[in-house]
């Protein structure tokens, strides 16, 4: 996800060694939810101001497990991509900085 740009990042958290809010801060550190639009499925239940805090964060939405099929479709529905010529502007502006890097 550092290197590739992607519509849409499903995360089904936890993972193995990882729980989702070190899941939410690789995502952040990496400025991941800059670049994509982020859906975290778990079966953990975030408070609604740990919620808004990772949606502040760049986090496009959280989905409890289980998650019915229909609501997989509604949110990707609801869902605002960014465009592909926000990507490819994006993907300039990182290219340029990990230039100014090396």
């Amino acid at each position: 996800m550092k290197k590739e740009l992607y519509d849409v990042v499903f995360v089904d958290a936890p993972l193995e060694d990882y729980d989702e809010v070190q899941i939410l801060l690789h995502l952040k550190e990496n400025k991941i939810f800059q670049k994509t639009n982020v859906l975290l499925f778990s079966y953990l239940d975030f408070d609604s101001a740990e919620l808004n805090k990772w949606k502040n964060h760049g986090l496009y939405s959280y989905l409890k497990k289980p998650v019915k099929r229909n609501v997989i479709i509604k949110t990707l529905d609801d869902l605002r991509f960014k465009t592909s010529s926000e990507i490819s502007k994006l993907k300039k502006e990182i290219e340029y900085v990990e230039e100014l890097t090396v």
